[in-house]
């Protein structure tokens, strides 16, 4: 996660997807001026708000954990410019957190999401997640020539079936599952729709706002 021209705030709203975790996207950036910059999350308080000079820096998000924030700037007078408006962001959770069944094995690399993943090529074998708090999924995945097929359920309800073909082999892809008009709160599930082609998923990604 960046936020351009400001450090984030260490005391940034986070606001939990998974009755108090799950998450989302990989990245927010916020802009200000060239000079001194502020961050806040939410309705800030002064300890939360940090003066810096740099044009970016990074911010150790946790997985699961939907971040909302805000920025300004000061310019050489030290006159603030107005907060921007939120920008809301999600820090997908490691597919090792989900429930499998039989047909999954479990595997690492450097080319990975937390550098491990998930693959199976059996028609069926699933992946569930209880408990979840969402408005926006999404799903980190490889997606490859000999790449098979998903569909992703909330409940009993099919949301969309996503195939994972591409002409290169493309790892930590986000593919967006679906958007709801409200936050919900349910059970998600990841089911291979192929056989003989293999699946890797690579993470979860859930913003609850």
């Amino acid at each position: 996660m960046l936020c351009t021209g400001v450090r984030c705030a260490p005391g940034a709203r986070e606001r939990d997807g998974r009755a108090d975790r799950d998450g989302g996207d990989d990245e927010a950036a916020g802009r200000a001026g060239p000079h001194a910059g502020e961050a806040r999350a939410g309705a800030a308080q002064p300890r939360e708000r940090e003066r810096v000079h740099e044009r970016g820096a990074s911010f150790p998000g946790s997985a699961g954990s939907t971040y909302c924030l805000s920025v300004l700037a000061r310019d050489t007078l030290d006159a603030p410019s107005a907060w921007t408006a939120e920008t809301c962001t999600a820090v997908p959770l490691d597919e090792r957190s989900l429930n499998r069944s039989r047909g999954w094995t479990a595997g690492t690399g450097s080319a990975y999401y937390r550098s491990t993943y998930l693959r199976s090529s059996t028609y069926g074998a699933k992946l569930t997640r209880t408990g979840v708090v969402a408005r926006q999924i999404a799903l980190v995945a490889t997606t490859c020539r000999t790449c098979g097929k998903v569909r992703v359920y909330w409940g009993t309800t099919l949301l969309r079936t996503i195939s994972l073909y591409s002409a290169t082999t493309v790892n930590r892809k986000l593919l967006t599952v679906t958007t709801f008009t409200s936050t919900r709160t349910g059970t998600l599930s990841i089911k291979v729709y192929s056989s003989g082609r293999k699946v890797i998923i690579d993470g979860l990604a859930v913003r609850r706002n």
